[in-house]
């Protein structure tokens, strides 16, 4: 376990962003990180993860370990109750540990703050304090197993950095503004973290020194110099105060505006935009500070493949944003092919897939998706949609029920479940569930859609309407609805209102294909009228192939008549 400490003199320079940004970076390489929130009276480590983890999560933290062994006279049983867990999104990113300050969903964390006698827990001839600390970093190394142990430290020259800097740190990321008050009361710190007699281990930390808030220049000359300076700087007071030590390079991490307006992981995110690949500038200095604090600890290998999976991100990013369906694809095929362990892109890509009318493709990749993140309802909604349009209606049903099982709750998954239903001719079923589906949705215009649908072919074609016209409040541009108001209008002989509404279906996209085999034998009644015909020559429509697909439809109805939903 390589343990860091993140350290300034004076707060501001972006100290616990940066630790941040480490920490997701080695999760990303598939390193096990512990991070632990030393800065007890102003705690913040927890806030820069909170699109992963909430404050109310956390109820105790390193305080609540620290007066626990001081009540008991021995260290906690177990460090669980004080390990919170952090849980990517991303599915190829390891679960990062936090032990923070604290619990703060009340006020409690500062009572239990101020107990800590720091003098008596360090100076006091038989204090525990340095036990208590090095016991610490033992038991997270045994019970919790992390490679790097990442620690954020108070700011200034204090009982609690003195303890992070001397006392557990195995490297120190010292980072600095550039201004004669930061870089002097860094130089008295470096002094005393130097100095071989206040190391316990008696091994000097490696030190990182890294200049922050430099403002962005194009004029690389002037940075060379800065950096050639305060290098030569530290280095000059090193000797003439008899310390051991040499600063090899500095770091540089510069200002970012988008920082200043919303604090992210900018080392997770390389592209910007469009085709061609360009990095957020503060990305390139995040990825020299990550070098340096890991250097020599990763295999060639291991480098080779992370930097796959990373171009890999890119081209998926990539494909985001291009337009061209064709292009997209491409773009994510080789995505897949460069991270074979990429959920995203093969769930993206059978997206592409399936907009493209290619299930067997949607499936196939749609199933790797799954097997990459098999509680993704996303992709279990996605794989179920596809099964469905390739009238696979088992497998929908078998993906709906796994997803329901780990999802009972889903929107999507009770609507797809629906869905089925109808297709199964099984209506007055589908309007209990869409009946359901409404209590929690009432605003949906798809449920209240096919509601109404389901309505009219149980003969309730007043309440179906009820539905339709409400879906038409809620989305003015919902097709499928129009498509459902024509396919009434054309049972009740009413042609004048049919081509009203199946227009403006077309117009909407109200998918025509799937509704005609859905509805053949109705629309077969204006198969043979010119303004039809001049609609659907209009839309590329294939009437004998779409017979050929209403054939199949009704195979897998009566294949599966007898499914349980």
């Amino acid at each position: 376990m390589k343990t860091i400490t993140f350290y300034s003199y004076k707060g501001g320079v972006g100290r616990t962003l940066a630790l941040s940004n480490m920490a997701s970076r080695l999760a990303e390489m598939g390193k096990k990180v512990c991070m632990l929130d030393f800065d007890l009276e102003a705690p913040g480590l927890h806030y820069k993860f909170n699109n992963y983890i909430k404050t109310q999560e956390i109820s105790n933290g390193l305080v609540d370990y620290i007066n626990d062994y001081l009540s008991q006279g021995h260290p906690p049983k177990t460090l669980k109750k004080y390990v919170s867990k952090i849980k990517f999104a991303k599915r190829n990113k390891s679960d990062v540990n936090l032990i923070s300050a604290g619990g703060f969903s009340d006020d409690n964390y500062w009572k239990e703050l101020s107990k800590i006698n720091w003098y008596d827990l360090l100076y006091e001839p038989e204090s525990i304090g340095i036990q208590l600390f090095l016991g610490l970093k033992k038991r997270i190394q045994q019970e919790l197993k992390p490679d790097y142990l990442l620690i954020d430290s108070r700011t200034g020259i204090t009982d609690i950095s003195g303890i992070t800097l001397s006392l557990l740190a195995d490297e120190v990321v010292l980072l600095s503004s550039n201004n004669i008050e930061s870089v002097n009361g860094s130089k008295q710190v470096l002094k005393a973290i130097l100095n071989k007699n206040n190391i316990i281990s008696g091994i000097l930390p490696k030190i990182h020194f890294v200049l922050s808030r430099i403002p962005q220049q194009n004029r690389s000359r002037d940075e060379e110099i800065l950096v050639d300076s305060k290098r030569e700087d530290l280095n000059t007071y090193f000797i003439e105060n008899e310390i051991d030590y040499q600063i090899e390079k500095i770091l540089l991490i510069h200002s970012d505006r988008d920082l200043e307006l919303r604090e992210s992981f900018k080392i997770d995110r390389t592209l910007v935009n469009g085709p061609n690949k360009k990095v957020h500038p503060i990305y390139n200095d995040y990825i020299k500070l990550f070098e340096s604090i890991t250097e020599g600890d990763f295999k060639d290998e291991e480098l080779f493949k992370f930097h796959k999976k990373k171009d890999a991100e890119s081209l998926i990013e990539e494909s985001w944003h291009e337009k061209n369906h064709l292009k997209k694809i491409d773009l994510l095929k080789k995505a897949v092919l460069l991270d074979s362990g990429s959920a995203d892109a093969y769930y993206m890509l059978g997206q592409n897939f399936a907009a493209g009318g290619k299930h067997d493709e949607a499936i196939v990749s749609f199933k790797k998706a799954l097997k990459l993140n098999p509680e993704n309802h996303d992709i279990i909604n996605s794989l179920a949609h596809s099964y469905f349009d390739s009238f696979l209606i088992i497998k929908a049903g078998e993906i709906i029920n796994y997803g329901l099982k780990i999802f009972p709750d889903n929107k999507l998954l009770l609507l797809n479940r629906a869905v089925i239903l109808n297709h199964l001719n099984r209506y007055a079923d589908a309007v209990e569930a869409y009946e359901k589906l409404l209590i929690n949705f009432p605003n949906n215009s798809k449920v209240r859609n096919n509601l109404g649908y389901s309505l009219w072919k149980l003969g309730r074609v007043e309440e179906a309407l009820q539905h339709l016209y409400k879906a038409l409040e809620i989305n003015s541009a919902n097709g499928y609805t129009f498509t459902t108001l024509a396919e009434i209008s054309i049972d009740q002989g009413n042609l004048q209102e049919f081509y009203k509404n199946f227009e403006l279906a077309i117009q909407f996209k109200g998918n025509i294909e799937k509704a005609i085999i859905q509805e053949y034998k109705l629309y077969s009644k204006v198969f043979n009228e010119q303004r039809f015909q001049k609609l659907i020559k209009r839309e590329n429509i294939d009437l004998d192939e779409l017979k050929i697909r209403y054939e199949k439809r009704l195979e897998s109805i009566e294949e599966v008549k007898n499914i349980i939903l």
